[in-house]
């Protein structure tokens, strides 16, 4: 079933969720279940009933979703099985690099977690809906100091979780039993008294998913924009200029023995 249709149904059934007196009122009858599988099969023959109890959420679904913001290239994969590295990944991360400085602060690098690509991006035309769904949670834009010893112990955690989202400008060597085998910033190994300025998300910020380092910030700034904006904003002026998104995997992370 594709994401629109699941669009309408999520929103259709805020409508049906009943009150928490009609819960304490009910008795558990179910005592069996089997599977029913959602497929584009279901598509085929929609039910009457069904498009009609829609049909007043489908126009304002719709104008959200079906605005074209942009084109891709190439189509861009997501998923946390790709890594250590994915086209994808490397196009978030070097679209906020690439942005960070619109936003009131130059990166020294990105530092993004792969599992936070929720969706695909399609080869073609790119649509608004599908910006909301590669991103569909409300994290906002963040800055965070650390000092290069804790860079290096940040790049310890990438490796330990096999990889995540990186701008292009860093280089890791990682072992298949998720060792950091070599870390560049710029080419450059990382000096361990610098203070480097490290673009990512709220999210990220607070040490989730495994990179705990971040937990040991010297300064954090939160902006006040979403992480969605950033890339959406970027789609959006690349297609003004008449130009189309693309990436693919350069080997900025590397598996080695």
């Amino acid at each position: 079933m594709n994401k629109k249709i699941l669009t309408y149904l999520t929103l259709a059934s805020l409508v049906l969720v009943p009150s928490s007196d009609a819960f304490a009122q009910s008795k558990v009858r179910l005592k069996s279940a089997t599977r029913f599988e959602i497929t584009n099969e279901l598509d085929k023959n929609p039910e009457a009933d069904a498009v009609a109890f829609l049909a007043p959420y489908k126009q304002k679904v719709d104008s959200i979703l079906q605005p074209v913001v942009g084109y891709s290239e190439t189509f861009m994969k997501s998923g946390v099985d790709l890594r250590p590295e994915s086209a994808l990944g490397n196009f978030m991360a070097d679209t906020f690099f690439d942005e960070s400085e619109r936003y009131g602060q130059k990166a020294d690098f990105v530092i993004l977690n792969m599992g936070g690509n929720r969706a695909d991006i399609p080869e073609g035309v790119i649509r608004n809906g599908d910006i909301l769904a590669l991103a569909p949670f409300n994290n906002l834009l963040a800055f965070v100091t650390l000092k290069g010893s804790d860079v290096v112990g940040l790049f310890e955690d990438i490796a330990f979780t096999g990889g995540e989202c990186q701008s292009r400008n860093v280089r890791l060597e990682i072992t298949r039993d998720k060792k950091l085998r070599k870390a560049t910033i710029n080419g450059d190994p990382v000096d361990l008294n610098k203070e480097y300025i490290i673009c990512t998300t709220d999210y990220m910020a607070e040490g989730n998913d495994y990179l705990e380092h971040f937990k040991k910030s010297i300064k954090k700034e939160i902006k006040n924009v979403l992480a969605r904006e950033v890339i959406l904003n970027y789609i959006k002026r690349l297609h003004s200029e008449g130009r189309k998104i693309s990436a693919a995997k350069d080997g900025r992370c590397k598996l080695v023995e």
